[in-house]
């Protein structure tokens, strides 16, 4: 009887050590590399075993698959329409737009933000009460707004970062960090500063702190108001503050790796994933690309950036020499 017992307890055991859940993801950035971030951490949750709900704007590039469903944000056209030139390749690399401009930067993103919230496929998914998520996977882009999906579907959120730890969302599950020794992710200094550099790290963050609580604060509040309070009325649910729910976060998850980046004090909440989109399987260069890395007598020089679906092919070109020309000059 007493081995009954403990077979039967192993058996209990066994079968809640194997629990999936229903998991949304949200990656709504409309880039490519974006896109290879929100692919690969999705592939992961597919292969453990979970149902994922994934919005993205790279819906034609997702392989069927029984546990992925998918919510098409794919509104690129619009985005650059509201962009106008601001994302335009040379101007930006001839420094005439500023990507070094917090203001600029939060515009532009505020604007994808809202364009994901305010998406069709976006509201049905909110205002359809058989939805329901165990926990939410959001990608962080420099605003807090996606934060508001958990007081629709009242479950745990998980922010994403796409890049090294920065004192904008260690603020979120933390505080700031010290700018004596870490960079904003704009100005993207590399430690040990000079003490102008330590000076210009915390204007930076001073500046960064009172935008965030009031200029931002007040469009993300907005936007919250706009496209997902009026939901939470209509299903009868709690409105929650805004700032309660953007400082909810269970977790982070960061696109770093602690032997490649800063050795920075990090909160417990706080873990690397950095290499996870990287396939288990790494196919080899092509042979003509290979031989021209091989006899490159004066080395190589590699860039990426990404070229949104839809470009038109002689600009990406255009785009292409223009960068090459910048690069050889003054060699």
């Amino acid at each position: 009887m007493e081995n009954l017992r403990c077979l039967l307890f192993c058996v209990v055991i066994s079968l809640s050590s194997c629990d999936a859940y229903k998991i949304l993801a949200v990656f709504p950035m409309p880039s490519p590399s974006h896109g290879i971030l929100g692919d690969n951490m999705v592939k992961h949750l597919l292969n453990a075993g979970h149902e994922v709900t994934y919005v993205t704007p790279y819906v034609q590039k997702q392989k069927n698959h029984t546990h992925l469903h998918l919510v098409d944000v794919n509104d690129i056209e619009i985005f650059f329409k509201a962009a106008g030139d601001m994302l335009d390749f040379k101007q930006i690399l001839a420094g005439t737009v500023d990507l070094h401009d917090i203001k600029f930067m939060f515009q532009l993103l505020s604007t994808i933000a809202d364009m994901t919230l305010g998406n069709p496929n976006v509201q049905r998914m909110m205002r359809d009460p058989q939805e329901k998520f165990d926990v939410i996977i959001l990608e962080y882009m420099f605003h807090d707004l996606f934060s508001t999906f958990s007081a629709v579907f009242q479950c745990p959120y998980i922010w994403f970062s796409t890049i090294e730890p920065h004192w904008t969302i260690m603020n979120l599950v933390s505080g700031p960090m010290n700018p004596a020794y870490t960079t904003d992710y704009l100005q993207a200094q590399i430690p040990p500063f000079t003490f102008m550099g330590r000076v210009r790290e915390l204007w930076t963050q001073i500046k960064g702190l009172y935008y965030h609580k009031f200029d931002f604060h007040d469009v993300e509040e907005a936007i919250y108001q706009k496209q997902v309070v009026p939901i939470l009325k209509e299903q009868g649910k709690p409105v929650p503050d805004y700032n309660v729910l953007k400082y909810n976060a269970s977790l982070l998850l960061g696109n770093s790796q602690v032997a490649m980046g800063n050795a920075v004090p990090l909160p417990p909440s706080y873990k690397h994933i950095g290499g996870y989109h990287i396939d288990e399987e790494v196919k080899p260069l092509p042979d003509s690309l290979n031989r021209d890395i091989i006899y490159a007598i004066e080395g190589v020089f590699h860039t990426a950036y990404s070229i949104p679906d839809g470009y038109p092919e002689a600009e990406s070109k255009e785009e292409d020499n223009f960068l090459i020309k910048i690069c050889l000059t003054d060699r």
